[in-house]
């Protein structure tokens, strides 16, 4: 993902300057010029189903505490949603599978912010979130998901699908079992390379 745009850059150059600059100096350019590479497209995926998978819990603990709502939204999946959202976007539009990514990622921020600003004014005003504007706000945010997650190619959301399904499998076990007393040990850290070794298969 380019941070800082060279053209934009080597264009303002040439309006100071006068004339257009130099190939040379466009190339120097590119050593200032900060870049971050993308994971692969499957390394996003499971996290983003993961948080559209959550709406449902979102909008109960909304109903019965604001605050604890407003944290669902900045931990777990949603700690780093935004970024992840950016890169299936960026990944759609550079393998050209819409050519409208900009409303799209826009879009979901939009939703995202609506929702979290009617948790903000209820939390304010200390008064319960409106049962037809959470249901709204809601609604809006499965229709952006649903429409991100269109864009990408069906055996890699198939295989996302897969490893969120395995991994809350796993989390379901693990709380209804007590802890055993190798979670602390050599046998804890063998299970946890193994489930591991398991999701990365899936991502094969």
């Amino acid at each position: 993902m380019l941070l800082l745009s060279s053209s934009l850059v080597v264009s303002h150059l040439a309006l100071l300057g006068g004339c257009a600059p130099p190939a040379h100096a466009a190339r120097g350019l590119d050593r200032y010029i900060r870049r971050k590479s993308l994971d692969p497209l499957e390394t996003y995926v499971p996290l983003v189903l993961e948080a559209r998978a959550l709406l449902a819990k979102a909008k109960e603990v909304a109903a019965q505490d604001v605050g604890a709502a407003r944290e669902l939204l900045r931990s777990g999946p949603y700690s780093g949603l935004r970024d992840n959202i950016r890169a299936i976007g960026e990944y759609a539009a550079r393998d050209g599978r819409t050519t409208e990514v900009g409303p799209l990622v826009t879009g979901f921020f939009k939703a995202l912010e609506d929702y979290d600003q009617l948790l903000l004014a209820a939390l304010r005003d200390k008064t319960p979130v409106e049962a037809d504007k959470l249901d709204a706000c809601i609604s809006d945010l499965y229709a952006a998901f649903d429409k991100l997650i269109a864009t990408v190619p069906a055996d890699v959301l198939e295989r996302a699908q897969k490893v969120l399904d395995v991994t809350m499998a796993k989390a379901a076990v693990r709380q209804a079992e007590e802890p055993a007393p190798a979670a602390e040990g050599k046998g804890g850290a063998a299970a946890v390379d193994q489930e591991a070794a398991e999701l990365l298969q899936l991502l094969r």
